[in-house]
């Protein structure tokens, strides 16, 4: 046995007390003047740089629409985006994806400007308080393909862990195995899954954080991978959406495990 993280039980929760301190990335003033937000946990991206040896983690949380929280009703706001967090060790990337790509609204207070898509923060700056609650179980390394099918007819949950160079970065992703075709006729398995995080963006001042973009993945071998990025895309007409389109492919060293049944549950108290 190893040790694996159970991204289904593991969680990022974040906490915005406006008595504290005031909120930096809302294009709203909220209703209530304190709230905790929490998600589950997509796919886990170490980066690190071999020229400086700097290095990131990052965690993916999944996915929500943006909302008005604590209201009677009209929950829901009017121009909605679907929003990302990613946490990383000391910084914040919030994304936001509208129904075309460049879309923006304003952040509140008046006068903050425009909020962008994809807007880095420190996160001691912009929240009370914010956690990566990671829980790790002990999980069966599968070795084979024969293995994988076998874990898959069983109904076991999967995770893989990989290692690749990326973008002179050298990268280890850690995800839950969400998508996956198995053939035992033939041993054979794919994986078709995501979003994970690469690092496929210029890299910007606030670090590492500022080079990953989300992608699916999809492999049948422990030494390659075809990544499919989301990129801004052409729909019609010159009309640019966000969409995962951009293949690249690489090498890669990949290790599945099979994750115990039913799920871990945390076992972390609630923040004071």
């Amino acid at each position: 046995m190893v040790r694996a993280i159970d991204h289904a039980a593991s969680s990022v929760q974040w906490r915005v007390d406006e008595l504290k301190k005031p909120p930096t990335t809302v294009s709203h003033k909220p209703p209530r003047t304190l709230n905790n937000a929490r998600t589950p946990v997509d796919a886990i991206c170490e980066l690190t740089d071999p020229a400086t040896g700097e290095s990131d983690r990052l965690v993916l949380g999944a996915p929500c629409r943006t909302e008005y929280v604590g209201v009677p009703t009209d929950m829901w706001m009017p121009t909605n985006a679907e929003m990302i967090p990613v946490f990383g060790n000391e910084r914040f990337l919030q994304v936001k994806t509208y129904q075309r790509a460049g879309m923006g609204i304003p952040l509140w207070p008046p006068g903050s400007g425009m909020q962008p898509e994809r807007m880095f923060v420190r996160r001691d700056d912009t929240f009370d308080e914010s956690h990566v609650r990671l829980v790790e179980v002990d999980a069966e390394p599968l070795p084979t393909p024969g293995h994988i099918v076998d874990a898959i007819h069983e109904g076991r949950r999967l995770v893989c862990h990989a290692t690749l160079e990326l973008a002179g970065l050298q990268v280890r992703l850690d995800f839950p195995v969400k998508t996956i075709n198995v053939n035992e006729r033939d041993g054979e398995y794919q994986i078709d899954t995501g979003p994970i995080l690469v690092p496929f963006e210029p890299r910007g001042e606030a670090g590492l954080i500022t080079t990953v973009q989300m992608a699916f993945a999809a492999s049948n071998s422990f030494d390659y991978v075809e990544l499919l990025v989301r990129v801004p895309t052409d729909a019609t007409n010159g009309v640019l959406v966000h969409h995962y389109t951009e293949v690249v492919k690489a090498a890669w060293k990949a290790e599945y495990l099979a994750l115990p049944w039913p799920p871990a549950q945390p076992t972390t108290k609630r923040p004071g």
